[in-house]
C-alpha cells in the first residue's frame, strides 16, 4: 500500500447537475475506501446555463453547423439506449456539505483560464486530483495546481482523433474502432499524461449508440486509476503508458458542417437500407472448418482447411476439442434456429478427418456455447458459456464423452463472455470477457482470475482489466503451447461481432503482471462466402476453427 490516506479528490462541473455516467463516478469515489470528494468547482460562466442555450446570435453563427445539431436530436430519439448515459441527475443533495469554489473563467476561443485568486483558493483546500465533467478547454496555471494534476477524458483515440464532437468522425470516416483515453491535461490539447487507453467498436448506424456504450465504460476510468494512484503511487501509473514522443498527424476535428452532414447521412440511409435487405433474403451461418498435419504442427495456411457444413436450419461454432485413445472429440454449440437456446454437442473424428454426425451432449434452460472442457486429476469438466445466469458454470463428465452433470458454480454475478481455464506456473488462471455495467460491451475487455484450483476460491489480478480493446480483449479458444511459447486467441469483434481472429504470444503471467504481443492475425479473407472467424482451436495434429457465411433463407 503506497498511502494510508484517501486521495482528496476535487470534480469540475458546469452546474449542479450532471449526466447520469458522471454521476456513477462520483458516486463510486464516494463509497470507495480509496479516494474522498474534497471540493467542487462550479463554472459561473453564463453562457453554460440552461436558459442562455439557444439566442439569435449563437444561431446565425453556428447556421453552417446546424444539419449537424439536428441530426444529434434525430439520431438521440430514434436510437435510445437505456440505462441513459446522458440523463441529467440533480446531485445538489449528493455534494451537499462539500466545499465549493464558484470560477468565471476568461476564455479565449474555445480556452479557458482561471483568474489567479480563484487558483489560490482552490490551493488551500489541499486536492491531489481534480476531475474534469464540467469547462472547456483548460489552460494556464489551474493546470498544475493539484498535486495529481487534472484527469480528463477524451473520447477518441488521440493519436488518430483529437478534438470532437465525441464518437461522430470514427463512423463518418468508417473506422471500425472508436479510442478513448484517460488523460492529465496540459498546455497542448489532448497529449497530456496518458493514464489509459481503450477502444470500442464504433456503431455503424448510430453515434448516440456508440457514445452511450464509451461513456458509460470511461466513466470508470477514473475510479481504477484512482485505486491504483492509492495503492502504488504516481510514478507507477505514468509509466503504464509511458510516451517520450507522441505525434499527432492527423485534423483537429470540429463540429461537422451541413455538406458534411448530408453526405454522412445519404450513406448512413443507404447502409440501413442495405442491411434490411439482406436480412429479408439472408441468413447468417456458422460453420466448421478443419485441417489434419503430421507432428503436431498447427496448420497455418487457411486454404487448406476442410470445410464441415451442418444442414441449413442450424450453425455449428466454438470448437473445443479432446484428444484420446486416438480420437478427436469436438465439442461445440449448435443452435437449431426453431428453438430458443443453443445446446452443446459432440462429434467424434478419427485420426484420417472421418467424422460423425454431432450428437446432443448438454442442454440447460439458458443458451449455452463456447463448451470449455479440460481434464483434472483424471477427470472432465466443461465450463461453458452461461451469460444470462450472470455466473460461470462448471459441469462434470461422468462418462466420458456424452454424459455430464452440473458440478458447481465458480463464480457469481459476474458478466462473462467465453470463459478460459489455463494451468500455469502451479496456478490456475481464469480468463473471460466482462461488462461491469448493463450499457457496457462485453467484447471489449478483458479481466483474469486466479486460484490454486479449478474450483477456485478466486482472486481478481491487479490490472484488470488487462486488455481494454475490442479488436483483441475477448477470448477465442483454448490458450496453448507452441514451439515453447504460449499463444492466447482472441476474437476481434471491432468491424463486427466475431470479425477476426487474433494470435497473441502470452510473455508474462503472474498475479501482479500481464504482458501479451499480438503476432498475427486471421481475417476470413480466403473465401469470398465467409464475412467471420471466432474461435481458433489446436489439439494434437488438428487444428480447427469456426466461420460464419451468409446464405439465401
Amino acid at each position: 500500500m503506497h498511502s494510508q490516506k484517501k486521495i482528496r479528490v476535487g470534480v469540475m462541473l458546469n452546474r449542479a447537475n450532471t449526466s447520469a455516467w458522471a454521476f456513477d463516478v462520483l458516486k463510486e469515489i464516494s463509497e470507495s475506501d480509496y479516494a474522498e470528494l474534497s471540493l467542487v468547482i462550479y463554472n459561473g460562466d453564463k453562457r453554460n446555463r440552461p436558459g442562455n442555450k439557444f439566442t439569435i446570435n449563437k444561431f446565425f453563427s453556428r447556421f453552417k453547423y446546424l444539419l449537424s445539431y439536428l441530426y444529434d436530436r434525430i439520431d438521440s430519439r430514434l436510437f435510445k439506449e437505456k440505462p441513459d448515459a446522458f440523463k441529467q441527475v440533480d446531485l445538489t443533495a449528493f455534494l451537499a456539505g462539500i466545499p465549493e469554489v464558484t470560477v468565471i473563467p476568461v476564455a479565449k476561443g474555445l480556452s479557458q483560464w482561471f483568474p489567479q485568486a480563484d487558483i489560490a483558493e482552490i490551493k488551500k483546500h489541499n486536492v491531489d486530483v481534480l476531475i474534469r465533467l464540467g469547462f472547456s478547454i483548460l489552460k494556464g496555471e489551474i493546470l498544475s495546481a493539484t498535486t495529481y494534476g487534472i484527469w480528463s477524458l477524451h473520447h477518441g483515440d488521440n493519436k488518430v482523433n483529437r478534438g470532437g464532437p465525441p464518437g461522430f468522425w470514427e463512423m463518418y470516416l468508417g473506422q471500425p474502432v472508436t479510442g478513448t483515453i484517460l488523460q492529465v491535461l496540459s498546455e497542448e490539447l489532448d497529449n497530456g499524461t496518458l493514464l489509459f487507453k481503450s477502444y470500442a467498436a464504433t456503431h455503424k448506424y448510430s453515434v448516440n449508440l456508440s457514445k452511450n456504450s464509451f461513456y458509460w465504460k470511461s466513466g470508470r476510468f477514473f475510479n481504477r486509476k484512482l485505486k491504483e494512484l492509492h495503492m502504488h503511487g504516481f510514478d507507477y501509473l505514468k509509466q503504464q503508458h509511458r510516451r517520450d514522443l507522441s505525434f499527432y498527424d492527423r485534423p483537429l476535428y470540429t463540429r461537422a458542417t451541413n455538406m458534411q452532414v448530408i453526405l454522412f447521412g445519404t450513406r448512413l440511409v443507404w447502409k440501413l437500407f442495405s442491411k434490411g435487405l439482406q436480412s429479408i433474403f439472408y441468413r447468417n451461418q456458422w460453420f466448421l472448418l478443419f485441417g489434419m498435419n503430421k507432428n503436431g504442427e498447427v496448420i497455418q495456411s487457411m486454404r487448406r482447411l476442410k470445410k464441415m457444413l451442418p444442414p441449413r436450419d442450424r450453425f455449428w461454432a466454438d470448437p473445443f476439442v479432446i484428444f484420446k485413445d486416438s480420437r478427436y472429440y469436438i465439442f461445440l454449440e449448435e443452435k437449431i434456429a426453431s428453438q430458443k437456446n443453443a445446446h452443446i454437442a459432440l462429434i467424434e473424428m478419427d485420426e484420417k478427418g472421418n467424422w460423425s454426425q454431432p450428437r446432443k451432449v448438454l442442454e440447460s434452460d439458458v443458451h449455452l456455447s463456447y463448451p470449455f472442457v479440460f481434464e483434472h486429476e483424471g477427470a472432465f469438466y466443461m465450463m461453458p458459456e452461461t451469460k444470462s445466469k450472470n455466473a460461470i458454470e462448471l459441469y462434470k463428465c461422468t462418462r466420458f464423452p456424452d454424459q455430464w452433470v452440473f458440478h458447481q458454480t465458480i463464480l457469481e454475478n459476474v458478466k462473462a463472455v467465453d470463459p478460459t481455464l489455463f494451468r500455469y506456473n502451479n496456478k490456475w488462471w481464469l480468463f473471460a470477457g466482462i461488462a461491469e455495467g448493463s450499457s457496457i460491451s462485453r467484447n471489449d475487455e478483458l479481466f483474469i482470475f486466479h486460484s490454486d484450483s479449478p474450483f477456485g476460491p478466486w482472486e481478481a489480478h491487479t490490472k484488470n482489466p488487462v486488455v481494454s480493446d475490442v479488436r483483441r480483449a475477448r477470448p477465442a479458444g483454448k490458450i496453448f503451447h507452441y514451439k515453447n511459447k504460449i499463444y492466447r486467441p482472441s476474437q476481434d469483434c471491432s468491424v463486427t461481432y466475431g470479425y477476426a481472429i487474433r494470435m497473441n504470444e502470452i510473455i508474462t503471467l503472474n498475479e501482479n503482471e500481464f504482458h501479451e504481443i499480438e503476432v498475427d492475425f486471421i481475417e476470413p479473407l480466403w473465401n469470398s462466402e465467409m464475412n467471420g472467424t471466432h474461435t481458433f482451436c489446436f489439439e494434437h495434429n488438428l487444428t480447427m476453427l469456426d466461420a460464419v457465411r451468409k446464405h439465401r433463407k
